[in-house]
Formats: structure tokens, sequence, C-alpha cells
């Protein structure tokens, strides 16, 4: 198939291939931009809109938590009215004749409380099925609030009776005043007497829902949603009014029928069940971000009363700017794709013409006519061309005099390569015959049983080895510390007033260094550090691991010491004088840049009369 293809376009003509070639190189890069921009602008307004959503969730749940822990100071504060507990007292008592009296004493109390928040219901729940309710507007909730509603009544009673603390009941539906729907929950605590801790009754704020709701602002997007629900996952407060009383597990069938994405309703589903419990034990109000497919869900905790905003996007929500922004690109692209074809098909044409005529000239001279000339009058690339072929065509018999001189150059050129691969085999022998001798007169040594200076000459004979092989240059840290032993042994045997001690950890044996990096920095120790001594020279080398990464190889000497100033300029870089002192430093310092760059560091420590320290920290190879 490739085959086929290939000779297909082998076969086109230079039109179709520059128009078929800038389609494919144009289209490409629309892809990759277009996708590039599609990520980036995706990424940028998700982010923007995300930290925005984030900011206005915690600010939203910290309203709402203050809101909340308001009304449950609330509650507080009328449970603990002496007049309250007195007139409750008297209530429970049968057949009590100051009846009539504590009732008006509880509406009385209750009316001072319910100017404080106009906006709610007061409701009083005794021990034996009473109630007495005082709201300032009737036009919130039903004439008598508890009518028809026994179940839940005794069910807030025995909840509120049984611990400590205030119940916060989920939003109940209420359909009985005025064939309209009105939403309200409850916050419900029992009345104690503070002396004798006798259970006296429940008292009951009743708030309706719209309250909450105005609260939080509402979005008019289809692809965002707003709710608040319970930590057991019963829907408080809701954009859409059907959700309310529904519950985001049990009910889960009611809300994907009710939302227009069904995705809303799965992702409320799985933070009630995997993000309230985290956010449970805050104190504080905290937004969490979750995403599930395409939609994203911002859930902010009210730790007050245990409930929990959350605001839910999606996808389109993000991504609807985005695509009209690349359905725009889109279009210009492809507008200005078929005008650049357009330009190509002309602009062809004129190279198509002139190439015509260049091919049939070469034709020409491919027959014998070199006194072809092309006439080309464009002042194009393809006129470039045609002088070319013209200045090529006059230049022909000249080049074909000078053909022989040309081979006489070849063979010269060819006998000079030669002469140079004799020389370099000439240099590779010289080192063997080097080696071979070192080896007899070994031998011929330890045949004379003298061992002491065939051991010099094997040091010598693996020293000149190892320097003289340059294929190599970057060997195991064993190498290294070998052939430092075999030259220190060497330099002791010329000149014995020293001694050395190299220790090396076995973990670090493999590492790789760069052959020859130390053997300046052990020469100065010996030719200037223990200039003019007769004895007591000591140098330490140790090779040890610096950590995962690195090696650290210290060189002590207790010689002579450098100045102060030559070490400051050997570290600085800007030594240059020709002494004895810091040459052998400053090309291990060139060295280490030139193989290492900016990960090797290098230390010098020197004091006269006292000695060296040199410091070397490696990157493992």
């Amino acid at each position: 198939m490739f085959h086929k293809v290939f000779e297909s376009w082998s076969a086109s003509t230079t039109r179709s291939k520059l128009i078929i070639s800038l389609m494919i190189v144009s289209i490409i890069p629309l892809l990759i931009s277009q996708t590039i921009l599609f990520y980036y602008y995706n990424h940028t307004v998700k982010e923007k809109i995300m930290a925005s959503g984030v900011n206005s969730v915690e600010q939203t749940a910290r309203v709402l938590d203050s809101w909340m822990q308001d009304y449950l100071d609330y509650v507080l504060s009328i449970i603990s009215d002496d007049t309250i507990i007195s007139a409750t007292k008297e209530l429970m008592i049968p057949d009590t004749p100051n009846k009539a009296i504590a009732l008006s004493q509880v509406k009385r109390e209750f009316s001072a409380f319910s100017s404080k928040k106009p906006e709610v219901a007061i409701s009083l729940l005794l021990p034996d099925g009473n109630n007495i309710v005082f709201d300032n507007d009737s036009t919130r909730f039903t004439v008598n609030l508890w009518e028809g509603q026994a179940g839940l009544r005794n069910e807030i009673y025995s909840t509120a009776i049984g611990k400590a603390g205030c119940t916060i009941t989920k939003t109940i539906p209420d359909r009985q005043f005025r064939g309209q729907v009105k939403n309200y929950f409850h916050i419900a605590n029992k009345i104690v007497d503070q002396y004798t801790l006798q259970e006296l009754g429940v008292i009951v704020v009743t708030v309706n829902e719209e309250a909450v709701s105005s609260l939080f602002a509402q979005s008019n997007e289809e692809s965002a949603y707003s709710v608040v629900v319970s930590g057991e996952g019963d829907i408080i407060s809701a954009q859409n009014k059907e959700l309310i009383g529904l519950n985001t597990v049990q009910d889960c069938g009611a809300l994907l029928d009710i939302l227009q994405n069904p995705e809303n309703g799965v992702i409320l589903k799985d933070i009630t069940r995997t993000v309230v419990p985290t956010l449970s034990g805050k104190r504080t109000p905290t937004c969490t971000v979750n995403e599930i497919g395409k939609a994203v869900a911002l859930t902010g905790s009210v730790p007050a009363a245990q409930w929990y905003i959350v605001n839910i996007f999606s996808g389109s929500y993000f991504y609807s700017d985005i695509t009209t922004i690349r359905s725009t690109y889109w279009v210009v692209s492809l507008i200005t794709l078929g005008a650049i074809i357009l330009v190509v098909i002309a602009l062809s044409g004129s190279l198509t013409k002139s190439a015509k005529s260049i091919v049939a000239a070469m034709e020409r001279a491919k027959g014998g006519d070199l006194d072809i000339q092309v006439d080309i009058k464009t002042k194009d690339e393809m006129s470039i061309v045609a002088q070319t072929f013209n200045e090529m065509m006059v230049k022909i018999s000249s080049l074909t005099n000078n053909l022989r001189e040309e081979r006489d150059r070849t063979a010269n050129a060819i006998k000079n390569e030669k002469d140079a691969e004799i020389k370099a085999l000439t240099a590779q022998i010289n080192p063997h015959f080097l080696y071979n001798t070192l080896d007899a007169i070994n031998w011929s040594l330890i045949k004379k049983e003298e061992y002491e200076i065939s051991r010099m000459i094997t040091s010598l004979s693996s020293i000149l080895r190892y320097s003289i092989n340059n294929k190599i240059k970057i060997i195991p840290l064993s190498d290294e510390y070998e052939w430092l032993k075999k030259y220190i042994y060497l330099r002791q045997c010329a000149n014995n007033t020293f001694n050395a001690v190299i220790d090396m950890d076995p973990h670090i044996a493999g590492c790789k260094i760069y052959k020859l990096l130390l053997q300046p920095i052990i020469e100065n120790c010996i030719d200037h550090g223990f200039e003019g001594y007769i004895s007591g020279g000591l140098i330490k080398i140790d090779f040890r691991s610096y950590d995962e990464d690195a090696i650290e190889i210290v060189i002590e000497d207790n010689g002579q010491g450098m100045p102060e100033e030559i070490v400051r300029e050997v570290m600085d870089g800007s030594y240059s004088h020709e002494s004895a002192h810091g040459l052998g430093l400053k090309n291990v310092l060139s060295r280490l840049h030139i193989y290492y760059g900016g990960d090797a560091r290098f230390n010098v420590e020197s004091t006269l009369g006292k000695g060296t320290t040199i410091r070397l920290l490696l990157p493992k190879l």
C-alpha cells in the first residue's frame, strides 16, 4: 500500500505536490495549535471559574453558618427564659387554676422574642400533646402550624427530649396553606428546669426555607445548580423547589427525573456518601472540589447546622465560550487555507512553465548540444536556475580540460593518505614496543630475584598503559584508586620523604570518574608541598560517598601550604602566575569545568607551614 502511494506521489506534478504538501503542512499545525489553544483556554477558564466558585461557596458557607449559629443562640435564649420556664411548669400541673395566666405569659414572652426575629414562628410542645404557637405573620404558615402534623410533631418532640442541644429537622413541604406549597424547617430544643432538671417540654422555632435560599445566589444557567443538603442527604434548600424534601441517596430516581442533567443527581449522591463524612468534623466552613465525568461540585460545610452547600456545574458551563472560540478559529483558519491554496495554484503555474523550459534545454544538452542556452524572462528562483544552467554549459569544456589535472591531484591525495596511515601505525607500534621491552626487563629482574626493582618496573608499565590509552576517558573509581597507589609508590621510590594513606568506601568502587583527574593534585603535594622535606611528609586520600547522587574526595597533606592570596586566586579562577604553587590546582579546576560543568564542587583550605586540604564533590556517573 505504501509503495503504491509513493509511486503515485512520485508520478504527480510539482503543482499537485505543492498543493498537497501545503495542505498537510497547514492542517497538522492547525490541529496542533487548535488542541493547544483549546487546552490552554479550557485550563485557564476552568481554574478562574473554580477559584471564583470556591471563594463564593466558602463566603456563602460562612454567612449561612453565622446565620444558623444566630438561630441556635436564639433558641437557647428562649429555653433559658425564666418566665417561659415558670409558665411551662405551671401548665404541666393538671387542672391548674392559673392555666390562662401561664398561657398569657408564654405568648407574651414569645411575642417579645418574635420581635427580634419576626420572620419565624415559635411553638411550645407540651408532654400532654398540647401546643402553644405564636406567629406575627399568618401569611407564612397555616393558622395552626401543627394541624394535621401529629406524626411530625411527636417525632420532633421525642427527638428533642432524648438529646442534649438543638435538633434541626429537614425541610418540610407544607401544602395546606391556601393551595400554595410552603417549605420550612424546625429548630427544636427541650426546656429543662435548671434546679430539678425536669424536662418540661420542647421549644420549636420554625423557619421558612426562603430565608435560607435568599442567603446565596441562585444561578440562572441550566448548566449550574445550587442546593443545601443535610448530613443525612436531605435537601434543605434548592433552586428547583421540587427537590426540597428529597433525599440524595434514597430518592435518586426522583432527582434524576427532576434535574435536566443526570450527572447532577449522580454527583449529589456521591457527595453525600463520600464528601460529607470528611467535612462533618470541621469546626469552620470548608470547601472541597469534586469531579464526576464532566460535572464539577463545590461543597461548602456549614458546621453550625451540619449542612452542606453544593454548587454543581456541568461541562458546558466551563466549555461553552471555549467551544465558540474554537469554532471561530476553525472557520478563519479554513478560509485562510483556501486563499493560500488559490495563490499556490497561480504561482505553481508560472513555476511549472519555467521548469519545462529548463528540462527541454537539458534534454538538448544531453543529446550533445553544449551551446544550448535557456531564455527565461522572470525574476524568480527559476531564472537563477536557468542562469546557473547557462553558466554550467559554458564551463563544461573548461572542466573537461581540467579533468586530467584533477586525476593527478587525486592520486597525490591517495598517496598522502597512505603515508598518514603508515605514520599512524608507527605511532601505535612504539608504545607496544615500550611495553614489551619493560616486560622483558621485568622478567630478567625476576630471574635475578630483584623483586623490588621488578615491582617498580611493573608499576611503571601499568602507569604508562593507563596514561597513554586515550580510548577510555571515564573509568571506575577503583581503577583510579589502584593507579594512584602505583603512582605514589613510584614517587616514594624516587623520593622517600613522605608516606601515603589511601582509603576508599567499597560501596562507591563502581562509580565512574574521569581518568587522571587527581594526578595533578598529588603531584603538586609531592613536588611543592614536601619541597625541602627530608622525612615526615604525609598524604591522606579518602574516597567516600557524600549522598545518593555525589561522591566526596578529600586530599590532605602536612606540607608547606600555600599563601592565602594564591588560594583565593585559584578558587575564583584568576590565578595565572607561572610559579610553583597553584598550577596543578588550576589544571584540575579547568578539567572539572570541562567535564562536569556546574555539577562539581572544589574547595581548597591551606595554611603556610601546616599543609593543604582539598575537597572535591563530584556527581555519581
